[in-house]
């Protein structure tokens, strides 16, 4: 794998990630279609991708995340003594975290061959089809005014839900967890935060299982300077990627991921045939 490459890969993961497209399907099909070769370490440079990511949602959601470390550590001396939280929209948050990372766990031990099922054009085409539906009823429905203290546990486990069936590659994560928050009854701008903080322990355990199978499979420490450069292009472009998801969540405009993944779909079905 060349520099360039990296770069490229970094590019789609950093975009893809946050923005309602699917990141596993983009790179299943940059890597069919453009025959990139991430050498034997591939599973590393996925950790690399990863890492990137992570960095970008941390970054911009820094304050949620202190204040969410903050009250961690007094949850279970709060819960001893009975004692109410100094900060009970960030408790509640957490909650409702903990409660929509639950469908992952049934989810995860079949996360691989679901992956592997998926991971030709025909059924990434089939699956971008139904991103595509997502955001086109997304951009149908009327923002709600639940705020953090009025989303119900059932909400959070539906949410958690719609992201373990995103673990498919073409049905995007960022996407399926933000029309569910919508039906919910959140607003467009709570949909998107919770989506993208819920997504940090997300990452960070794709990050883990993926670095287990690295040590396995191997490291090319030749290519550690491409997958540096990767995991920098996918941070920084992540950091643009979670802007515009915002931008067009204020304007709600999510058809235009709906057009692009549809059209993608279509030209997907073409090409697999040629």
């Amino acid at each position: 794998m060349s520099v360039l490459q990296a770069v490229f890969l970094g590019i789609v993961q950093g975009l893809t990630e946050f923005i309602p497209v699917s990141s596993s399907g983009h790179l299943n099909l940059c890597e069919y279609f453009f025959k990139i070769d991430t050498g034997e370490s591939q599973t590393f440079f996925n950790v690399c991708l990863h890492l990137g990511t992570l960095f970008a949602v941390c970054f911009v959601y820094y304050k949620d995340i202190i204040e969410i470390l903050k009250d961690l550590v007094k949850i279970i001396p709060d819960t001893i003594h009975k004692n109410q939280s100094e900060r009970p929209e960030t408790r509640r948050l957490i909650y409702l975290v903990v409660i929509s990372l639950l469908p992952l766990f049934v989810i995860f031990p079949f996360g691989h061959k679901i992956a592997e099922a998926f991971s030709t054009p025909l059924p990434i085409a089939s699956a971008l089809a139904v991103t595509a539906v997502m955001m086109f009823l997304l951009s149908a429905t009327k923002a709600g005014k639940k705020t953090i203290t009025k989303i119900k546990w059932v909400d959070a486990l539906l949410i958690g839900i719609f992201q373990a069936i995103a673990i498919t590659p073409g049905i995007s994560r960022s996407g399926a967890t933000i029309y569910a928050g919508m039906q919910t009854g959140m607003s467009r701008k709570l949909a998107v935060k919770f989506s993208f903080i819920m997504s940090i322990p997300t990452i960070l355990a794709a990050v883990l299982l993926d670095a287990k199978d690295a040590l396995s499979t191997g490291i090319d420490y030749s290519l550690l300077g491409a997958y540096l450069i990767g995991m920098i292009t996918a941070a920084l472009v992540g950091l643009f990627a979670i802007k515009v998801v915002n931008y067009i969540a204020e304007k709600n405009n999510f058809k235009v991921f709906g057009f692009y993944c549809i059209t993608l779909s279509v030209i997907v079905l073409i090409a697999s045939f040629f």
